[in-house]
């Protein structure tokens, strides 16, 4: 399902950023990080919950320039660039609906999940 020019105009305002990161860390909170865990979140947005998760919980390494080791792609969740087992905890929020073969998504994440690693859904 495609967006409409008002949805993304909303879903990258300030307040609806703001708002999503802030969700994305209470979702995190009961379960046990480490600093620099591999952190992956698909369909990230403007990628302001993935910045704020790496921050809240030292997911990646602060530099003067940004965070080290964050890193956006554009890519097709169904298809995902990265090998199996590779992050630690992977989380995915008000995305797979958009996504035609949702299904092939969800595998994909479950694919890229180390084991005993955490997945976290919201939709």
């Amino acid at each position: 399902m495609k967006m409409s020019r008002f949805e993304k105009l909303f879903v990258n305002s300030s307040a609806h950023s703001r708002q999503v990161a802030r969700q994305a860390v209470r979702r995190l909170r009961d379960l046990p990080t480490k600093p620099r865990q591999t952190y992956l979140d698909v369909g990230c947005g403007n990628g302001a919950a993935a910045l704020r998760v790496a921050v809240e919980y030292g997911l990646n390494e602060q530099a003067a320039e940004g965070l080290r080791g964050s890193r956006f792609f554009v890519g097709d969740a169904a298809h995902l660039p990265f090998e199996d087992g590779e992050f630690d905890l992977v989380a995915t929020q008000k995305t797979t609906h958009h996504v035609p073969n949702w299904e092939a998504a969800l595998a994909e994440m479950l694919r890229v999940l180390k084991p005993g690693g955490h997945f976290i859904y919201s939709d």
